[in-house]
């Protein structure tokens, strides 16, 4: 049992990601440069693309079950009449050489937000080094009196490998499509390719990659936006 602020049930549950590059790339694609607006339309980023990842951390009581057989319910109610749920699912298949993480959530908006949301994302990791990751999510927004409610796809596909002494190199590729959601009709999607190299002895990740974003809207041409980002991050 928790209480006070922290996550919500739903945190985290579009982002689970065994691709070891998260560090620059992940579902969350308006974290890298989600305040740039696209030239002929004045739209963000931010407001075109969404992983639709719970509600965050919040003032919330929230409730985690025991894991049994790799599974963990959680469920959290915040103030303003919100409520969330999420089930998780963690797994080492030895025999096969395969390490899955999983998760699933709804969120009820209540009084404090105008939607209600599930979503989720699911992550494999071979003893190849190759993974695959998958998320979706979509809300049924109170305020939208027409057309389709907005929805999220992303895929990423990785190879993880030590080339050199030093730590591992992690490799991927992603792709994401974010339909209606800044406007009904609009088709935002990018693509990126990512790499991060691991130095052990100094706990550091250097990261480089690109990624694209598009917006398709009807009555508007607009520029694509495109983006290198290169870093480093230390944790210890």
């Amino acid at each position: 049992m928790w209480l006070g602020q922290g996550d919500t049930a739903s945190n985290g549950t579009s982002e689970l990601d065994l691709s070891g590059t998260s560090v620059v790339a992940y579902s969350g694609i308006a974290d890298l440069a989600g305040g740039i607006s696209f030239k002929n339309s004045a739209t963000q980023v931010k407001l075109a693309f969404s992983q639709f990842d719970g509600l965050s951390r919040r003032d919330r009581v929230r409730y985690d079950t025991p894991t049994i057989a790799g599974f963990k319910g959680s469920t959290s109610f915040i103030q303003g009449d919100a409520w969330d749920a999420a089930l998780r699912y963690s797994a080492e298949y030895e025999a096969i050489g395969t390490k899955i993480t999983a998760a699933i959530a709804y969120a009820g908006g209540g009084q404090r937000f105008d939607f209600n949301q599930v979503n989720g994302s699911v992550s494999a990791l071979h003893s190849s080094g190759l993974s695959l990751t998958f998320a979706a999510g979509t809300q049924d927004l109170d305020n939208r009196v027409s057309g389709d409610d907005p929805a999220s796809y992303y895929i990423k596909g990785g190879y993880q490998f030590k080339p050199f002494s030093i730590g591992k190199t992690y490799l991927s590729a992603d792709y994401a499509t974010i339909d209606d959601l800044a406007a009904v009709g609009d088709e935002a999607n990018s693509w990126g390719a990512f790499v991060v190299q691991k130095i052990d002895k100094i706990a550091t990740e250097l990261y480089f990659g690109y990624r694209n974003h598009e917006l398709d809207r009807s009555g508007a041409s607009n520029d694509d936006i495109r983006v290198v980002v290169a870093g480093l991050r230390v944790k210890f």
